[in-house]
């Protein structure tokens, strides 16, 4: 996904809603900050796992605790929910966005490959 994209794309969507305020921008930086969080933490679990040995010396049985990255993610699912709240986007408005983001890529892919 192109943050660069989204964020213009959620914009446009805002102001042709009315519901466009300039602060809003602050809002759509922060979750566009909350989804790459969120996309660097499921990288780290998804490399390292859940949970991680902890224990300090050669030799030992492992000691296991949660991956902090587990918790960093939860986060930032968390605050991507309160930020699109915040920005009034329903999970239907959500889908609604996905649906004419799709259609400009198929329209673009239209006019690419002739």
């Amino acid at each position: 996904m192109n943050l660069d994209i989204f964020k213009k794309d959620l914009i446009k969507y805002l102001k042709d809603r009315g519901d466009w305020v300039f602060s809003d921008e602050i809002l759509i930086d922060e979750l566009i900050f909350s989804i790459q969080l969120l996309k660097k933490t499921q990288k780290d679990v998804v490399k390292e796992g859940y949970r991680v040995d902890v224990s300090r010396k050669p030799g030992k049985l492992p000691y296991y605790q949660i991956n902090t990255a587990v918790i960093g993610n939860q986060m930032a699912q968390k605050r991507i929910d309160v930020l699109y709240t915040k920005l009034s986007l329903s999970p239907q408005d959500r889908f609604k966005m996905k649906i004419e983001v799709a259609e400009k890529a198929d329209e673009l892919d239209k006019i690419i490959n002739g």
